[in-house]
This record gives C-alpha cells, structure tokens and sequence, in this order.
C-alpha cells in the first residue's frame, strides 16, 4: 500500500532486459489479468472469473449493499487498503458498494429494466450489453454514500464527503473508469461511482497521463521487452512495464512479474525490481 499522499510518479525509459524467457500462453488467456478492457467492441466470458464474497472478508471501514455481491481477491484487498485509508484520514466510514461482480443473467435484467423504465438512449449511455460489462471482469466496483441517520443514499462524487477517497483512489491501485471528458472513449456517460481495480502501477500512471483505460493500453503499445520500458516508482517498489503482441510472451528470467491480457492482441507484463 502506498503512504497517504502519495506524490504521483516521474516516468523514465529503460534499456532492454538482459535475461528472459518466453511464455507461449493461449487466445482464453487474453481475457484474463487486472488490465482487460471491456466495452461496447471487447466482451469477456464472465463464467471463468473467480470471486469471492466482499461481505465476509470485507474491512469495518465500508458496508456492502447486498450479502451476495462479490468480487475478485485482489480487487476485495485492495478495496479494503483503499477505505481504510479514507477512514483513517478523514473519518469517511459511510461508503456503500452497490455493485461488483455480475454475470450475464444479471447484466441482461438491469439492461432490460434500463430500456424499459428509461429507453433505448439511455440504457446505451449507462449499461453495457451481456458480454460487454466490465462488471464482468469482477474487478469493478460501484459506491454511493449511505447517511444512517436519514436512509438516504448519494452519489459517491469527487467532492464533498467522499473527496478525499476519490482523488486519492490511484494510490490503492483504483482509477474512476467513466470520467465525463472520456466519454467520446469509453462510450459510457459519466459515472462517478464507478471505479476499476488495475493495480497501482497503473493507476498511477494513468492518473499521472490523465488517461482512461482505452488510452493507457494504447499508450502501452510504445513500449516493448526487446525496446524501451517504461518506468514508475511507487512508494518503495519500482516497476517496469511493456507490451507483448501475440500470444509468445517475454518475461524476465530472475524477476517477480505479472502478466495481464488485453483482451484484444496481447499482453501487458509488469516487473517488480528487486
């Protein structure tokens, strides 16, 4: 976990790793890891996802809308560093997560009730259809702020009560999906309670760019195992990043790494220097 206030990162390129070796991975791996885009053009099989419930390994610093919604892991623990963090700096232990992981039963009823109550315009503004959710990926997560006192709900905005949360989301690996400036983008209207788990890397490189998850990957594509790297401090681990097109993927061969699909052509690896 990064410290609180964490400054945003400077960006260098790095020479060519000097030792590695070659993962031969497959076209369903494509559609797995914590960068996978999914919108109107990119689907994902919701079925290969594993989650677990978010109400019983959640932290006391948020509450959770219904005992069923679930999550990825490493989105559940990283949620948990993340409003722990808002608790103890500014007190805020009224965050709801309305929404995590859904399959695409559930998508196809929220879609419908959308076209049905409000139209054809609006249910192509604020839902995807089946397939096409990231809500599938069971790394996303939807908040409102709950008031105890009167049982109303409000958004989960940059502002107000949940300010703090909001622009420091990156430091716990999270990144506002929707923004309003990336509609043209992402194809989906503003949703300021709709945050991404990605990892902290990333998201503070996408903070830092002012990007969204469309144009980070794309931006990720200038960088490569045989070529430059790019580079990024965050708290006290170093990390490098490239791109791997095509199913044969370079990784090192005496460091930690992850490796994350694109849902597209190919992967994205990070590097943890020791």
């Amino acid at each position: 976990m990064l410290p609180m206030s964490e400054p945003l990162p400077e960006l260098e390129t790095l020479p060519e790793l000097e030792s590695a070796k070659t993962l031969h991975l497959s076209e369903k791996d494509l559609s797995e890891g914590t960068l996978v885009v999914v919108n109107g053009e990119l689907a994902i099989d919701p079925d290969r996802v594993e989650t677990v419930s978010l109400y019983d390994c959640k932290s006391r610093s948020y509450s959770v809308g219904r005992r069923n919604l679930t999550l990825r892991k490493d989105a559940a623990e990283a949620l948990n560093d993340w409003m722990d963090a808002a608790k103890a700096h500014d007190g805020l232990e009224s965050v709801n997560v309305v929404a995590g992981y859904r399959s695409k039963e559930d998508q196809q009823s929220l879609y419908d009730k959308a076209l049905q109550k409000h139209g054809e315009a609006y249910a192509a503004q604020y839902f995807q259809l089946p397939g096409h959710s990231e809500h599938h990926t069971g790394l996303a997560v939807d908040l409102n702020i709950y008031d105890a006192k009167s049982g109303a709900s409000y958004d989960f905005k940059s502002d107000g009560v949940s300010a703090w949360a909001a622009q420091n989301a990156w430091q716990y690996g999270f990144v506002l999906r929707y923004p309003a400036d990336k509609v043209s983008v992402t194809g989906i209207a503003n949703e300021s309670w709709h945050y991404r788990y990605v990892g902290i890397p990333h998201a503070a490189l996408m903070e830092k760019l002012d990007y969204c998850l469309e144009e980070y990957l794309a931006y990720l594509r200038l960088f490569s195992f045989e070529g430059e790297r790019l580079s990024v401090v965050c708290g006290d681990t170093e990390y490098e990043i490239y791109f791997c097109e095509g199913l044969d993927v370079k990784i090192p061969a005496d460091r930690r790494y992850t490796v994350s699909g694109n849902n597209a052509d190919g992967f994205i690896v990070t590097v943890e220097e020791p």
